[in-house]
């Protein structure tokens, strides 16, 4: 069936049906005298327009020229502007840009240049100026001619790579399904030599939501010669570079499966593909298993879901799950892929085009290797992709020796400048100065005053907001600046440090310094994530495909996909279908903050456990809170629970016989995983296993327990049992403990503990109400025992002390500083103060009843002398608050409002106020002056009040003691009705078993029943076709007998 035939008229009649326009208007005719240009994408548009703004503006700016497109520049002006262009930049690999950046920034400069003019520069012109740049100018300004080097990413880069994101990589992902999405990629990008833009959104073209889809791979189930099936993946590229918008130059590149799941790339797609629901027909991992080919063919391509066809495989996610359309961009990929390098110790950035450039230099066939790179000539491989390195065993060739290329590719390959102990973040000295870096001061001033006056209400400021977010950019910035500087310097010395270790002695060797090492969390953190454990632990082997092993990490890659991974549990302590796991506690997960959950059954767990050992039920109020319980301490480095001193003892011995350096706390999505500990203790053999072993659970306690043994601390060696490191000076204590022992600071920009940086000098309120720029305290070390002291400290409490068991006290005086708190609780104290001094001297002037400050309410009391009366209704929630627990800005607003919003008024309670006409003293002495007349009045006053207070505090007594009384007998009935209620959990915790029993023989009664129903099946189609073959065969039995008659 060919095309229509139409005629002259019904063409005419279909064109103009289809837009075309018959008669030619003025604005038509312009339009189609205009020169069409190919479209650029917009990024490349803007670097285009970047590099012409450069010298439209700057340069002619210097030379106090305008220039006009339409006006061509001159040889002569043009060579001035390349001049420069080269003595204005930094280079990468020297002080000035090299000879080839300049030149491809002339070329490419002409290149917009003929684009917006719409003709093209004169030939000689751009010879000349090439000429000018590789000559005369690389001579004047001593251009380099160097080029970066080009280290790919070898087969064993890219085993690294995978081994170490499974294995060892201790990076906390906003979800991990991020870390299957990246494998992914890894594997793709090895198998197809791919760009990046042909499978995450090119940056070129941001915004598009262009990405591989589902659409995008095909699932061949193809049969194989010896019998069986495999899974093959098809990847089409649908965005190549430069041929975006031809679907005829799409590349399709197979994928053949793997024996080692480290490197089968159709699984992991397959996990991500039933998260989302896109395979047609199959839902489960077990359904995928059950898929065959059909008798009669070959190979069988499996369907995807219509709504599933066009969603991005590879998708953004932040902290709340995976996004549902929006495709992972090239900012995210290369930042993961680079940072992943880092993390592994490679010194060179882990790029894409460095995987592409490896696949490139493994094609040895031009033809091939040209269609799978896209190219469209061979030099550009020479130019762009080939390493410096010649494969070619030159001597083995010449001597006829079998040629050996293994340590060839090794030294090709990135891993050549690898070093697993390159430090992944700042040395703390570095830090230090890092922070004290005026710019960084600056930006964290200008983070805290944002944060003040957004008092934390983001919302309501938006602009502020945002520009806080462009300040924690910049920071960051700085911050991974400094960090790679660094981490380069070290690179840089790490030579001649290793080459004096190996010259070393090894009576010397067996002294050396402990020095940090980059050692990755995931073996503290692996058992808190269960699923990623157990793929860990096959991902390095070969199994058999269908074994029970590589099926069950198989699905645990799925269940990473579709998994909440916000928060982290304890071996033991993951919830139940979404609840707490403890008997009783009935606590949603979804209920609490996400920061929690895990403290909550963690709770629960130790209430259960001390339930269990005190064989009665406790409710843990207050009061009870401290009764003697049962003892039960938990180790977090082991996750099991002593139940006595002794047994935690002999733990703790346990643990100080094979102790590391690591001493700091580490925290792992919202959940401690290794507490903290003291390394003066560790070392402390006179005290108990116990007492040495220590757990602190927060940073600032810890810090501050360590500062105190800093104080008296007079040695330069390391007290750590295992790390015999001796200091030049007592101050670089802090920088070794976190360097090497893991004991971290807190942020320049978030104060967290009370601890004073040395550089650190902010404004407190003192005692006196003055401002002062830290607080002093001091410290008396009496026989080697620490003891706060007062500023104002007496011989008696000196004599309160109690003497050492030598019998002499030795006196020992220290100074130190404590650290102020942070800026916006200062100002919360100073307008605390402030409205608390303005209501006193309202209630004062108003009523004459005379308050101290700190005994101003706004949760006033019958009792109390006065109430308040509020005229404005939006003030109501002021005064449903007490004074001290109200932030800065309603400390504002009460300031504002006294006396136009609101006003002090008497009470029930200043009956006495109104009978004698006297003022009535709340709590002090008012200040004021007086005669002693006025002050005995005074004395009496207070006299009568704390008569009153006398007895009321006695009614108030007799109150709590008969309430007392009936919390007793609530709590007896509680405890019985809790009893009644484990007896009805007993019963039906007996009933479920007897029904669960009763269900499995009815389950294997119906299955019985169905084995018979279907042998019964069988044997009546055996006799059916037994009856049938009888039936046929009867009818030449009764010819025959027919013939026999006749006869």
């Amino acid at each position: 069936m060919g095309r229509k035939t139409y005629t002259p008229e019904e063409r005419l009649a279909l064109a103009q049906k289809r837009g075309f326009a018959a008669e030619t208007t003025s604005d038509r005719q312009d339009q189609l005298s205009k020169v069409e240009q190919l479209s650029l994408a917009g990024a490349t548009e803007k670097r285009h327009q970047d590099r012409f703004a450069y010298k439209d503006t700057r340069y002619h700016a210097v030379k106090g020229l305008k220039m006009e497109v339409s006006r061509r520049p001159d040889t002569a002006t043009f060579k001035d502007f390349m001049e420069y262009y080269a003595s204005s930049r930094d280079g990468l690999i020297d002080e000035l840009p090299t000879m080839h950046s300049v030149l491809n920034m002339w070329y490419k400069f002409v290149g917009y240049l003929n684009r917006i003019t719409k003709s093209k520069l004169d030939r000689q012109v751009c010879s000349d100026v090439a000429a000018f740049i590789s000559g005369s100018l690389r001579q004047k300004l001593n251009l380099s001619t160097k080029k970066r080097d080009k280290y790919l990413v070898t087969q064993k880069d890219l085993t690294r790579l995978l081994e170490y994101l499974w294995c060892s990589d201790d990076h906390e992902y906003l979800h991990e399904r991020l870390r299957v999405q990246l494998t992914f990629c890894l594997i793709i990008f090895a198998a197809c030599g791919a760009r990046a833009g042909a499978i995450v959104e090119s940056s070129s073209y941001k915004g598009s939501n262009e990405a591989l889809t589902y659409k995008d791979c095909h699932i061949h189930l193809v049969r194989r010669l010896g019998g069986g099936f495999e899974f093959h993946l098809e990847i089409i590229q649908r965005f190549v570079k430069g041929k975006r918008g031809d679907e005829n130059d799409n590349l399709h590149i197979i994928i053949t499966p793997k024996d080692r799941l480290l490197y089968n790339g159709f699984w992991v797609l397959a996990s991500l593909a039933i998260a989302d629901n896109a395979i047609k027909g199959f839902k489960t991992l077990d359904d995928l298993e059950k898929a065959r080919v059909p008798d009669g063919r070959d190979s069988w391509e499996l369907e995807w879901e219509e709504d599933a066809r066009d969603l991005p495989i590879l998708r953004m996610a932040t902290a709340e799950g995976v996004h549902k359309y929006r495709a992972l961009t090239y900012a995210a990929l290369w930042n993961q892929i680079v940072s992943l390098g880092i993390r592994a110790g490679y010194r060179d950035s882990v790029k894409i085009h460095a995987i592409r450039a490896g696949v490139a230099n493994k094609i040895k066939d031009p033809e091939k290797r040209k269609q799978t790179l896209g190219h469209g000539d061979h030099v550009i491989y020479y130019k762009s992709y080939a390493s410096k390195i010649v494969e070619v065993d030159g001597l083995s060739e010449y001597l006829g020796d079998a040629p050996s290329t293994e340590h060839i590719e090794q030294l090709r390959s990135m891993d050549h400048r690898r070093d697993k102990n390159a430090p992944r973040k700042l040395p703390a000295a570095e830090k230090v100065e890092f922070d004290r870096s005026p710019k960084i001061r600056e930006v964290n001033m200008r983070i805290e005053k944002i944060t003040r006056d957004i008092a934390g209400k983001p919302a309501e400021h938006p602009a502020l907001f945002k520009e806080r977010q462009k300040l924690y950019g910049e920071k960051r910035q700085q911050l991974r600046l400094a960090e790679r500087l660094s981490r380069e310097k070290w690179f840089n010395t790490s030579y001649d440090v290793e080459a004096l270790r190996q010259l070393q002695t090894e009576e010397i060797d067996a002294k050396a310094l402990a020095k940090p090492r980059q050692i990755s969390t995931f073996y503290l953190t692996r058992r808190l994530m269960p699923a990623r454990d157990r793929v860990a632990n096959v991902i390095l082997l070969t199994p058999d495909l269908r074994s029970d092993k590589y099926r069950a990490a198989q699905r645990d890659i799925y269940s990473l996909c579709i998994d909440d991974s916000r928060v982290a549990y304890r071996p033991n302590e993951h919830p139940i279908d979404g609840a707490c796991p403890r008997e009783g506690c009935s606590t949603a997960m979804i209920e609490l903050p996400v920061a929690m959950r895990s403290r909550h059954i963690h709770a629960c767990r130790q209430r259960e456990l001390r339930d269990t050992l005190s064989q009665q039920p406790s409710s843990y109020s207050r009061r009870l809170r401290n009764r003697k319980l049962p003892f039960a301490e938990y180790c977090y480095a082991c996750c099991e629970w002593s139940c006595s001193e002794d047994s935690w003892n002999s733990h703790c011995r346990s643990h100080l016989e094979r102790l590391e350096l690591r001493c700091g706390l580490l925290s792992f999505r919202y959940t401690l995983v290794v507490a903290g500990y003291c390394p003066f203790c560790l070392g402390d053999e006179g005290l108990s296993p116990s007492q040495r072993m220590r757990q602190w659970m927060t940073k600032p306690t810890l810090l501050n327990h360590i500062d105190i043994h800093l104080t008296t601390y007079t040695g330069l060696e390391c007290p750590h049992p295992i790390c015999h490191v001796s200091l030049e000076r007592p101050s670089d204590f802090t920088a070794h403990f976190e360097d090497v022992h893991i004991i971290g600071e807190p942020r320049s920009n978030c104060v967290s503990r009370n601890r004073r940086r040395d550089d650190e000098k902010e404004e407190i309120q003192g005692m006196n109400g003055e401002a002062t720029d830290h607080m002093t305290r001091k410290l008396v070390v009496i026989g080697g025992t620490p003891h706060f002291m007062a500023q104002m400290a007496s011989a008696e409490w000196l004599q309160s002390i109690p003497t050492p068991a030598s019998g002499a006290k030795v006196l020992r005086l220290y100074t130190f500083t404590m650290s102020c708190p942070r800026t916006s609780n200062q100002e919360r104290a100073r307008r605390r103060t402030e409205c608390r001094k303005k209501l006193s001297e309202h209630i004062h002037s108003r009523l004459g009843i005379a308050v101290l400050p700190a005994n101003v309410k706004l949760m006033t009391k019958s009792e109390d002398p006065y109430q308040w009366n509020i005229f404005s209704t939006d003030k109501t929630a002021l005064f449903d608050k007490q004074l001290s627990k109200h932030s800065t800005g309603a400390y504002i607003d009460l300031c504002n409002g006294v006396g136009v919003h609101f006003e002090a008024v008497l009470s029930e309670g200043a009956a006495n106020h109104e009978q004698t006409g006297r003022p009535i003293i709340t709590g002090a002495i008012p200040n004021g002056k007086g005669n002693s007349n006025h002050l005995s009045r005074d004395i009496d006053k207070v006299h009568v009040a704390a008569e009153e207070w006398r007895e009321r505090y006695k009614a108030e007594l007799a109150r709590r003691e008969s309430l007392e009384v009936e919390l007793a007998a609530v709590k007896s009935e509680n405890t019985e009705l809790l009893n009644e209620i484990k007896a009805l959990r007993e019963v039906e915790v007996t009933r479920t078993l007897d029904l669960d029993k009763t269900k499995e023989i009815l389950s294997r009664l119906s299955h019985m029943l169905q084995d018979r129903a279907s042998k019964a099946y069988e044997d009546l189609q055996q006799v059916t076709r037994v009856a049938e073959y009888l039936h046929l065969g009867s009818k030449p039995l009764v010819t025959m007998q027919g013939h026999l008659a006749t006869g």
